[in-house]
């Protein structure tokens, strides 16, 4: 048997989404990205690509915006490096992110805005 874990969680939208990571250790295989979302609707697993582009990806760092948006930093089997924008209807690709690696952020003064450590 592996070992399931979850390491982050991000509400966003009235959907509490948890992401982890499966380490099947009896199998002698790689660690996969595990996913699930819970919503009025239930509970449901987002572990293939059907599911979202972020289901083959393995969360680094979630942070909530606000009541209706977070943002996700993620990595992929390859190396790369991903920033999402969650709502309680999945996620999108954050492209003005393509160019940088985000470490971490935090609420400016402003309303609205934050200040990003890339």
């Amino acid at each position: 048997m592996g070992d399931t874990r979850y390491v982050r969680l991000l509400p966003a939208g009235g959907t509490l989404y948890a992401f982890g990571v499966i380490n099947p250790r009896k199998q002698h295989g790689q660690p996969e990205p595990y996913h699930t979302a819970l919503d009025a609707k239930g509970f449901r697993h987002l572990t293939s690509d059907a599911n979202g582009p972020v289901a083959g990806l393995f969360v680094r760092r979630s942070w909530p915006l606000d009541d209706q948006h977070g943002l996700i930093a993620t990595r992929g089997r390859d190396g790369g490096h991903g920033v999402f924008v969650a709502t309680g209807n999945g996620f999108r690709e954050w492209s003005a992110a393509s160019s940088f690696r985000l470490i971490d952020l935090t609420p400016a003064a402003e309303p609205g805005r934050f200040l990003l450590l890339t």
